[in-house]
Order: C-alpha cells, then sequence, then structure tokens
C-alpha cells in the first residue's frame, strides 16, 4: 500500500454472521481482521447485513468480540432488523439512524434505509415473509432523513447505507 495520508476505511458489507456455511462466516471475518492489522485501517464501516437472521443476539455478540477495541460504524441491512420500527436490539448496539459521524474531517452519513418503507407500503409477499420471521427486502431514504443532513458538518461526506434502497426518493 502506498504511505498513509489520511482516512484509512475499510468498507464492509454482507458478512451473514451465522450463516452455515463451510467455513463459517465468522472464521472467514476473523481471518479477514486479522490482515486487516497490517493495513493500519482508520474505521471500519459495515453498510449492512452484519448477521445472517434478523435480530441475531449471539451474532451481534460475537462480531462485538471479534472487532474488539477498533473503531467501527454499522448501519443496519434487511438481515440484522426483523422489525424495522423496533429495531432495539440493533440501535442498543450501534445506535439510531439517520445520524452523521466524523472522523479525521470526514461526515458520515448513516442511514437506515429499512426504516423509510412502513408496513404498509410493502408488497404482500415482502409481508408473508415477515410473518415466518424472516427478513424484509425492500428500503428507502425518505425526505426526512436527507434533511437532517442539509447543512454539512465536514468538508467531505460519506454516504452509507444498505444495499436495498428503492430507485426513488420519497
Amino acid at each position: 500500500l502506498p504511505q498513509k495520508s489520511g482516512l484509512r476505511i475499510a468498507h464492509l458489507s454482507d458478512l451473514h454472521l451465522g450463516k452455515v456455511t463451510s467455513p463459517p462466516h465468522a472464521w472467514i471475518f476473523k481471518t479477514w481482521l486479522n490482515l486487516a492489522q497490517t493495513l493500519d485501517i482508520d474505521v471500519f464501516v459495515v453498510s449492512g447485513d452484519l448477521v445472517h437472521t434478523p435480530d441475531d443476539i449471539l451474532q451481534f455478540e460475537t462480531f462485538e468480540r471479534l472487532i474488539g477495541a477498533r473503531d467501527v460504524l454499522v448501519v443496519p441491512g434487511n438481515h440484522d432488523v426483523l422489525n424495522p420500527h423496533d429495531a432495539k436490539i440493533f440501535h442498543e448496539r450501534f445506535g439510531t439512524f439517520p445520524r452523521s459521524e466524523i472522523r479525521q474531517g470526514v461526515e458520515f452519513l448513516l442511514f437506515d434505509s429499512l426504516a423509510g418503507i412502513t408496513m404498509d407500503e410493502r408488497e404482500p409477499e415482502e409481508l408473508e415473509r415477515h410473518q415466518e420471521g424472516r427478513s424484509l427486502k425492500h428500503g428507502r431514504i425518505t425526505q426526512d432523513q436527507l434533511q437532517r443532513f442539509s447543512s454539512p458538518r465536514a468538508a467531505r461526506r460519506i454516504a452509507v447505507l444498505h444495499h436495498h434502497p428503492e430507485r426513488h426518493i420519497h
């Protein structure tokens, strides 16, 4: 790597800790973290799907143990939260959304794209999945969420959201 001259960010997504695979996702993540130690990372950004099963407390604890004292910003994905309007387990660990965090002069805009769609607006197939305890599929960034960031707090800004926003901003 070139000599470090600013904020070094590791962007992670879709870790799906707890998913049954060989080797286990937690082992893959731990191996990657060991490699990352040589990269002098300042902040780890996880853009959703930290766990595979919504509200999996054991896997959230596994992530916290593995990430240790590293600086980490996490936004929820569709596998992290069973009900986006009652995300207490996730919010207790990673804060509430939307919000911004500043690291070395860079403002991270942290969104919860799942909270942008009410349950009444969701498709019947999605609601059926939800009734079975499975994850929702779609997300949206609302105008209300965007307005919270209308006044920049830093010259550089990075938006962090999960990979399921709809095409339209409402």
